[in-house]
């Protein structure tokens, strides 16, 4: 029989040695053990078939190895070996002999993980994993056991992409699965990522404020300082003790005492001193410390995803214009849409995340100083955040590696951040969880563990994410004045570039149907929602004006809308709302009365719901600012005739 010929279907660069073909001599022939699956960056061989581990790391940016035995590496048996080996051969065909488009290595190594979950039950029922992915009811039963089928859908249509023939099973067809998941209640997917309640949202952008602010102004002395530091010791070499050299510590010790004129030379003596800087190690510590801050605030003022961090270049910021008014624009690429595979885009950002890029850019390139020229030689790109451990005095410093592809974007976890953000309060608070349980009614918020008042915001990246989207919008949701000041600048960014039916985001949203801007819209109108009901349908005080008085005799026929269905006639464009000076507008489209930016044209409208305490503090701004005018000029003449209007209006539904 003769021999066919696969190539694997992976994302590889072209200056990379891609693993070897695979020949095989009929549907089922699996390789021999030694068939190589990677190679490192000078070709020699990496893993093999018959490894219990395959090392990817060569073909990405950072560390990746795919485990098949760890699942049971304690507990190990002849069952479990072959269970084990059914695992290899899923993921070896789904490269090897897959029909689709290549797959990054991330999306690989997610998969391997879910076939391994897979395994670890097909254990306990002893059966095989092709039975699980195969039987309907074996795989029911597995899905009653998790906690999302998402990640489970996502992997069996990956196994569709390979032919039965090829793979040995017949993988539970698509419709068949959606119609499990609905039989067990899971066709709604896992809890949402909480948005972050408002005021501890507040307190974090504060803190990153600060701590920008105050990174700026000493970043320069504090690389100047670390270069010097670092030309003190002979070639640069600087050895684990080295690192715990004192940096303001009167010692005995001359290059200690040198060190410490250093930090005195430029000034650092005391920030060290009241940042906790006691060695030398710290200083990269606090390096570090500022590309998380950095980091936390490009998430918070873009939307992007975490791992979409870890692909941002040293000029990723861009100025540009976009349909006639001039944005800050990030530039980098996603992993996320399709099966992996990164494509380039684009996300806007605000000033202050301009400033956090800016402060980052700056530390990349005077790290990069410190990347050995051979490493230097291999790179595609120097990236925003390049890990601080090339800091010669860093506590784990960058040694040579041969499988570092020269990117080396620095890998900050979530517990980093956490730890980051120890430094301000974010308790949570009653009226945090009443807050929550407003935005969602439906989520049993106080039955969590991680809600429990009193105890710290359990943080995420991804909440940044969601928080930017729900509450960036002009539906007048966030009603904490220190917030809205703190999102006008984004806000009224994206409400612009990522605008429905603007010619640029309709094309990225052709090409990238899961980019920041369509969770943004979709977001939109969840804020508007949220607003509506609270501001309108279930406001404290009676509402006025035309659609003010219509939700008032809804009321009294106990007829208002569910929330559900609120969000529906939004979705479907036969409601809006937004925030205006006396109270809220439900015009879908552009609204054509408010000339020359007058609030009176709102009083008659049929769109308006007034609110009077928001129109009794618009009368009385605009009494203060009519004693500011010149009496009888043009302007308080007109300002005066506004007055008379919105105080008749306020005084007749004061009477009604």
């Amino acid at each position: 029989m003769a021999a066919y010929s696969y190539l694997p279907k992976l994302q590889l660069a072209p200056t990379k040695f891609p693993p070897d073909s695979f020949s095989a001599s009929g549907p089922l022939s699996r390789p021999p053990n030694d068939h190589v699956i990677s190679r490192n960056i000078d070709g020699s061989i990496l893993s093999t078939y018959g490894d219990d581990s395959w090392d990817f790391t060569p073909y990405t940016s950072r560390k990746l190895k795919i485990y098949f035995a760890n699942w049971c590496k304690h507990h190990a048996s002849n069952v479990k070996r072959e269970l084990v080996e059914e695992i290899k051969w899923f993921i070896f065909v789904s490269i090897w002999k897959n029909l689709g488009m290549p797959y990054a290595f991330s999306t690989i190594e997610k998969h391997a993980r879910q076939l391994a979950l897979i395994a670890t039950y097909a254990s306990l029922r002893k059966v095989r994993v092709s039975d699980v992915l195969s039987k309907p009811i074996l795989l029911g039963d597995y899905l009653s056991t998790v906690v999302s089928t998402k990640a489970v859908g996502d992997t069996l249509a990956m196994l569709r992409q390979v032919d039965p023939v090829d793979s040995g099973c017949e993988i539970v067809n698509g419709k068949t699965f959606e119609r499990m998941k609905k039989g067990l209640g899971k066709d709604r997917e896992v809890l949402q990522h909480p948005p972050i309640p408002t005021a501890i949202y507040s307190r974090i952008l504060e803190f990153l404020e600060s701590e920008i602010q105050s990174f700026e102004g000493v970043v320069d002395r504090l690389l100047m300082f670390s270069s010097d530091a670092i030309s003190i010791f002979p070639d640069e070499e600087i050895s684990f003790k080295d690192s715990h050299t004192p940096v303001t510590s009167k010692s005995s010790n001359a290059r200690a005492r040198e060190i410490a004129a250093l930090a005195e030379k430029h000034g650092l003596t005391k920030y060290f001193e009241g940042r906790g800087v006691k060695y030398l190690y710290n200083v990269a510590s606090l390096i570090r410390q500022m590309q998380c801050v950095c980091k936390i605030a490009v998430l918070a003022y873009s939307g992007m995803r975490n791992g979409e961090t870890r692909t941002l270049a040293h000029d990723c910021l861009k100025n540009a214009e976009v349909e006639g008014k001039f944005v800050y624009e990030i530039l980098g690429k996603t992993t996320k849409f399709n099966n992996g595979r990164p494509y380039h885009v684009r996300w806007v950002t605000s000033p202050e995340g301009a400033r956090a890029i800016s402060l980052a850019r700056k530390i990349c390139l005077w790290l990069w100083r410190y990347v050995s020229a051979a490493d230097k030689s291999k790179k595609k790109y120097i990236p925003l955040f390049l890990t601080s451990s090339h800091i010669p005095f860093s506590k784990f410093p960058q040694r040579d590696d041969i499988s570092f592809d020269g990117q080396s974007a620095a890998d900050m976890t979530t517990a980093e951040a956490k730890n980051v953000l120890k430094a301000i309060d974010i308790t949570l608070t009653e009226e945090d969880v009443c807050e929550l349980e407003f935005i969602d009614p439906h989520r049993a918020w106080r039955t969590e563990e991680k809600f429990t008042i009193g105890q710290a915001w359990n943080v995420t990246y991804h909440q940044f994410r969601r928080s930017l989207a729900l509450y960036s919008s002009a539906s007048g949701l966030v009603s904490f004045s220190t917030l809205r000041r703190q999102l006008k600048h984004i806000t009224a960014a994206m409400s612009h570039y990522y605008a429905r039916g603007s010619q640029y985001v309709t094309e990225l949203l052709h090409n990238f149907k899961e980019h920041f801007a369509a969770f943004y819209q979709e977001s939109q109108d969840e804020s508007q929602m949220l607003s509506y009901t609270a501001h309108v349908l279930f406001s404290p005080q009676k509402m006025h004006g035309a659609h003010g008085a219509h939700v008032e005799a809804l009321k009294k026929k106990g007829l208002l809308p569910s929330r559900e269905s609120t969000l529906s006639m939004i979705k479907k464009g036969e409601l809006a709302y937004k925030e205006t000076p006396l109270g809220g507008c439900t015009e879908t489209g552009t609204c054509t009365k408010r000339a020359f930016r007058s609030v009176i044209s709102c009083l008659d409208c049929t769109r308006a719901a007034i609110s009077s305490p928001k129109l009794e503090r618009h009368i009385r701004a605009k009494v203060k600012g009519l004693g500011e005018l010149v009496s009888q000029s043009v302007m308080w003449r007109m300002e005066s005739a506004e007055l008379a209007i919105l105080q008749n209006f306020y005084n007749r539904i004061m009477r009604a």
